[in-house]
């Protein structure tokens, strides 16, 4: 909590956001993106962008296909112009659409260090208030953060015939959409 926040000059805040980003979140995960992916890419004044990049251009080519939707030969060669078109699309979405962007970074991500990028994305929803946490590579409403460690531990800890028969569950489950999951347990009465 900041100084400002501890002695009422700054409300605090006590919602947490479930249907919306706000902008300290939005810029916060578009921050991480920025640095755990796009400052990581070289730029040189001799040959192709793509050619000194080729992590970044295998998830360029992804995100045109796949994301986008778009030809790839609309794909421009020039770091510039990429960066223009993802910052712009990032701050124009709508705030679900930032979660769909961040997901498919999550399963994209051209580099070793995917770990931390994970990390640093949960830190961040947890610091801004947000509902969701970055769990197995998807974006998913929790209400305790013992539930994301007992989910992570599930899908990847444990026996392996058990990991994989609950992981292709879990991961089943964690694809519904959030109308069909009720997070409240069935009430059994006594029979």
């Amino acid at each position: 909590m900041r100084f400002s926040e501890r002695h009422g000059h700054r409300q605090v805040r006590n919602v947490v956001q479930i249907d919306s980003i706000d902008e300290p979140l939005r810029n916060s995960l578009w921050s991480i993106i920025n640095i755990h992916i796009l400052d990581k890419v070289h730029s040189g004044y001799y040959g192709s962008f793509f050619q000194l990049n080729p992590e970044f251009a295998t998830f360029c080519q992804r995100a045109w296909f796949r994301y986008f939707k778009l030809p790839l030969d609309s794909l421009e060669d020039d770091r510039r112009i990429i960066f223009e078109f993802l910052r712009a699309h990032y701050f124009q979405c709508k705030w679900f659409e930032v979660y769909d962007f961040v997901e498919f970074v999550a399963d994209n991500y051209p580099f070793s260090d995917k770990k931390s990028f994970v990390t640093a994305c949960n830190i961040a929803l947890q610091t801004e208030m947000s509902a969701y946490r970055l769990v197995d590579g998807k974006i998913t409403q929790i209400t305790a953060e013992e539930e994301i460690a007992e989910i992570e531990e599930a899908i990847h800890g444990g026996v392996s015939p058990v990991r994989t028969h609950l992981g292709e569950h879990l991961n089943f489950f964690l694809t519904l959409p959030s109308e069909c999951v009720s997070l409240n347990p069935p009430v059994f009465e006594d029979i």
